[in-house]
């Protein structure tokens, strides 16, 4: 039996999916910092902490195209959130890197992910019953919010789930 997941939740895992599974040349090694956290955008876990959410814009699809065949255009946020800290002295003494050094880092790793040229092949790998039929757009968006340092990537493109 197939498990039917919403459109938008197919692609919030399929983003998810990609980015966790991004590697370094090295097969034990991950890209990402320590205790990093990447989660699709409709979950119930704690999303505390230095973090990338994959969320479909609106929480909706857009239109068919063309009618009645299951492909909708969406568009997804890759946003990456770095709460706002200083070091203390101590914390500076000790050798720990600053907040926004390692935000930096993190969100030129994001950057080389989305745009990878072969990243509808690697979504649809991903994440089982969806097809990417390609992307129209990609997006960088940058903001900072009275607690947090915001990065991060919109991708727009035409998609199905498989099992339609």
């Amino acid at each position: 039996m197939l498990n039917n997941m919403e459109h938008t939740q197919l692609l919030e895992n399929a983003f998810t999916n990609y980015l966790l599974g991004i590697q370094t040349g090295n097969p034990a090694a991950s890209p990402w910092p320590p205790l990093f956290n990447i989660f699709p955008g409709e979950n119930n876990l704690d999303k505390n902490g230095q973090r990338i959410v994959c969320y479909v814009e609106g929480g909706q699809l857009g239109d068919e195209e063309p009618p009645n065949s299951g492909n909708r255009h969406f568009t997804i946020s890759c946003e990456l959130r770095t709460p706002i800290r200083k070091l203390t002295v101590q914390e500076v003494t000790d050798g720990l890197v600053d907040p926004y050094t390692i935000h930096s880092a993190v969100a030129d790793t994001l950057q080389t992910a989305i745009l990878n040229v072969n990243l509808p092949t690697l979504l649809e790998a991903a994440q089982a019953n969806l097809t990417i039929f390609g992307l129209t757009n990609r997006t960088e968006f940058r903001e900072q919010v009275h607690n947090a340092w915001i990065s991060g990537w919109r991708v727009s493109g035409l998609s199905c789930p498989s099992y339609l």
